[in-house]
């Protein structure tokens, strides 16, 4: 299946990725616009945590996080983690993206935040305390 459209789109996000240095892209807009098509293109042939949100429990995000995290790493990481907090999940993405480039995504964020209170100040300090170094390179995506 090819992809078509959002080319411009597609062309600033991998020229973002090449630049090297940490980002933290929001991609939002009105449902079934293609916004998670962009994304899943943009991400093939990179090593990605793709996380799709549901609207449910905050453990039950949290166990798909953890799949999610475990099917990116299963190469290095014998057995699925699990993670006892959205905290420890990050952590874990922050280790990772210390030693090789990754790409975050979290699909349906709202999602995410209704079910997990605070999420939104644990990306923040993630990102302001371990990944902003200019010297890691780094992507993160959030929708």
């Amino acid at each position: 299946m090819s992809f078509i459209g959002r080319e411009r789109e597609l062309k600033k996000l991998n020229e973002m990725y090449a630049g090297g240095k940490f980002e933290c892209i929001i991609i939002y807009g009105r449902r079934r616009v293609g916004k998670t098509t962009l994304i899943q293109e943009f991400v093939k042939n990179k090593k990605a945590i793709y996380f799709l949100s549901l609207e449910t429990s905050e453990r039950v995000n949290l166990d798909n996080f953890s799949k999610s995290f475990w099917n990116t790493t299963m190469e290095t990481i014998k057995s699925p983690p699990k993670f006892s907090n959205f905290l420890d999940a990050l952590e874990a993405v922050g280790d990772l993206a210390a030693k090789e480039r990754i790409v975050l995504v979290i699909d349906e964020y709202p999602y995410l935040a209704n079910a997990v209170r605070g999420i939104s100040s644990i990306f923040q300090a993630q990102i302001d305390m371990r990944l902003k170094i200019e010297d890691i390179p780094r992507t993160a995506f959030a929708r």
